[in-house]
């Protein structure tokens, strides 16, 4: 039998009815905890290995998107383009203005001399489309000047892509969009049919002929869309949210073009975002 080791003391019991409770721990506010957190500096090389990662994407992707034209919602200035209109030029060539046009109640949407035709998303507000009501984010494709559209409403808001040559001086698959789009018209856009990508993606086509189509397209927060290529320029304009495209970002009413031949890279929404797209749909 192997002695105890203090052979004067009664051994313990357990007592099961008695009950223990930890001592707590001291507890931190989160303001409490941050004052006693210190900073960390990393090790040089670490550090300069970092900075040099940065360094190389932020030039890879200026390289990569030199091309692109980027409006942002506080660049150009609006101009007078009729009673009651105003306009911003998002983006112009010898074939296409894009504006965002501002109307005030009972205003005509401008037809310019230089337009051969319009393509049309309402914004904010509401227009009388050839004496019928088009709601917010009603879409439409005006062919002719003798379809009268006419603001509703006090500060309605309309982007417009007018189209200054004619159709069949563009290239074959963008002039067959624009004759087959002519006089289309869609009452709620972001109702019908979205199709989605599986990564948070959904586009909604307004006018397709093609492969070239008008599109909304949704982003869910944390969403992605693939990279693809641009067989002909691709416009986009921001309705809300927030999307990055590489590392550019587009925020609500900012106005994108790529041109053809570019690629788009690392398309990305942490928010959520909503756009309008009009280009060559994804192979």
């Amino acid at each position: 039998m192997k002695p105890r080791d203090n052979p004067g003391r009664e051994p313990f019991l357990l007592d099961r009815s008695m009950t223990f409770k930890p001592t707590p721990m001291p507890s931190l506010w989160p303001g409490e905890l941050a004052a006693q957190l210190r900073e960390q500096a990393p090790p040089a090389a670490l550090k300069e290995s970092m900075a040099a990662r940065l360094r190389a994407r932020a030039s890879a992707s200026a390289q990569a998107h030199k091309a692109f034209k980027v409006t942002r919602r506080e660049d150009g200035a609006w101009q007078q383009r009729g009673p009651g209109a105003q306009a911003r030029v998002l983006y112009e060539d010898a074939q296409f203005c894009v504006e965002c046009v501002r109307l005030q109640n009972g205003a005509a949407m401008p037809w310019n001399d230089s337009d051969h035709a319009q393509e049309i998303l309402l914004l904010q507000g509401r227009l009388g489309w050839d004496g019928t009501p088009l709601p917010p984010m009603g879409y439409g494709v005006r062919g002719t000047p003798h379809t009268p559209v006419v603001a509703a409403q006090a500060g309605t808001e309309v982007y417009v892509r007018r189209l200054r040559v004619e159709a069949a001086t563009l290239s074959a698959v963008e002039s067959h969009w624009w004759q087959q789009a002519a006089g289309q018209r869609v009452d709620d856009a972001l109702g019908g049919t979205w199709s989605a990508n599986g990564q948070g993606m959904e586009m909604r086509p307004l006018a397709q002929a093609g492969a070239v189509a008008s599109m909304l397209v949704r982003l869910a927060p944390g969403g992605v869309a693939p990279d693809h290529a641009h067989p002909i320029a691709e416009d986009c304009m921001m309705i809300e949210g927030e999307l990055y495209l590489g590392d550019i970002l587009l925020r609500a009413m900012d106005y994108q073009l790529a041109p053809t031949e570019a690629s788009h890279c690392r398309i990305s929404s942490d928010t959520g975002a909503l756009f309008f797209v009009h280009g060559a749909l994804p192979a």
